[in-house]
């Protein structure tokens, strides 16, 4: 194919993104990747269940607490595979050989399997909240309101995190998502307030419980450091080039 024909063919940055995202999402379907993040988020369910005997807005906080834990598991075994995949033996893969903007392969993997994240965690948050509060869950709609945002916003950044570093160590970036964001960004959420605005965690947690910080202040360090680190990641792309 000549130069003006490969020009002709490549799609822009939107088409890119739409296309790899429709065959990321048949691939996620078929991987069983899928079922094992939605297991993992699933599992405060089983401790809201145990820990009857605590009040229920206590009992919340720990499930919360929990939940955060296991999104951060989750998270990259959904994502780093995927984006992995495609960077480890790129020359090879069906979509590193297509005409299209290399950035795209991460944006529209992402476009695909973040929305699937805020649905497991969604889901993974409102059957614990159920459990939690009963019959008084109608009096408690905030609660899980806040933590659905706290959800929605921090699979961002979580996301953001283990793109960046998947293609950093594509072979490693499962682990090394799951070590950064459990004993990194999770140690530097429990510093004093300087320290753990860079902590993707942190803002979460504050979204989530609602608490003095405020909200559209949480939003944009999450926002910002997810555009951190997302440049990050297109700065890899385009030296794998």
């Amino acid at each position: 194919m000549t130069t003006s024909a490969r020009a002709t063919a490549a799609l822009g940055g939107l088409d890119a993104t739409l296309a790899v995202a429709r065959v990321t999402l048949v691939r996620a379907m078929r991987n069983k990747s899928l079922w094992v993040a939605a297991f993992i988020a699933f599992l405060p369910e089983v401790f809201a269940g145990v820990a009857v005997r605590d009040p229920s807005i206590d009992r919340w906080e720990a499930v919360l607490a929990m939940w955060i834990t296991c999104m951060t598991v989750a998270t990259p075994v959904l994502l780093a595979a995927s984006i992995g995949e495609e960077f480890e033996e790129r020359t090879m893969t069906y979509l590193w050989s297509r005409p299209l903007p290399r950035w795209s392969i991460l944006t529209g993997k992402l476009v695909a399997l973040v929305p699937i994240l805020w649905l497991i965690g969604a889901a993974g948050l409102m059957l614990p909240w159920f459990t939690v509060f009963g019959r008084l869950a109608s009096e408690h709609p905030s609660v899980l309101t806040d933590s659905l945002i706290g959800s929605a916003f921090g699979a961002i950044g979580l996301a953001a995190i283990t793109t960046a570093l998947t293609t950093l160590a594509p072979k490693h970036g499962t682990s090394l998502s799951i070590t950064y964001l459990l004993f990194v960004d999770g140690t530097l959420s429990h510093f004093d307030a300087k320290i753990s605005n860079v902590s993707v965690l942190f803002h979460s947690r504050q979204l989530a419980l609602a608490t003095s910080e405020g909200a559209g202040t949480a939003i944009g360090w999450i926002l910002g450091l997810a555009a951190f680190w997302m440049m990050i990641a297109v700065w890899r792309v385009r030296r794998l080039e």
